[in-house]
């Protein structure tokens, strides 16, 4: 989220985001260029730490499907970088951007990462079901533990799909709209 944030926001900033806008490229085409770049990259380093450390270093055996893990991990950087997208339309420059990089903190505690769901408070759990991070938390532990597959994941592969898409519609709803605005002050 913070890589694709600093690029937009420094070519907002320079300018270059309206040469952009004024291509013959759709703002469809715009956001989908930076969601293939993000998810390119984060899916090179998910390999490499599977396969440097996991595997290499660590040592640990993995039971599952790399092709449905890595699916998967596309599936949460396209939603992940959504809602990024989605955020970087609501400021300006960097310095209004970082205070809602404190959104990934509840995002990452309430993930059920670091605490089961159940132990989350039941005024809070609500919350959970719109992350994520906890769809692709039970995906990351099913598939590369338990060898678990598309029967048994497809809820998880779904909903982060539709939280993506969402995400998604509403950042491209807001994309032209904002740049262009910023562009015209």
């Amino acid at each position: 989220m913070l890589l694709l944030a600093a690029a937009l926001i420094r070519e907002q900033e320079h300018g270059t985001i309206e040469h952009l806008l004024v291509m013959p490229l759709s703002p469809l085409e715009i956001m989908l260029g930076r969601v293939w770049a993000n998810a390119l990259v984060v899916e090179a380093g998910t390999l490499a730490c599977l396969f440097l450390v996991i595997r290499g270093l660590l040592a640990i055996p993995l039971a599952g499907s790399l092709a449905l893990f890595m699916f998967g991990t596309f599936i949460d950087q396209f939603t992940i970088t959504a809602i990024g997208m989605v955020l970087i339309t609501l400021v300006g420059s960097v310095a209004q951007f970082v205070p809602l990089l404190l959104v990934n903190m509840p995002m990452i505690l309430l993930s059920g990462v670091f605490t089961p769901a159940d132990s989350v408070p039941e005024a809070l759990q609500w919350l959970m079901i719109i992350l994520p991070m906890r769809y692709y938390e039970e995906l990351s532990v099913a598939v590369l533990f338990r060898d678990a597959g598309t029967a048994v994941l497809g809820r998880e592969l779904l909903l982060m799909a539709l939280i993506g898409a969402a995400a998604f519609a509403v950042s491209l709803l807001r994309f032209r709209q904002h740049f262009s605005a910023v562009g015209s002050s």
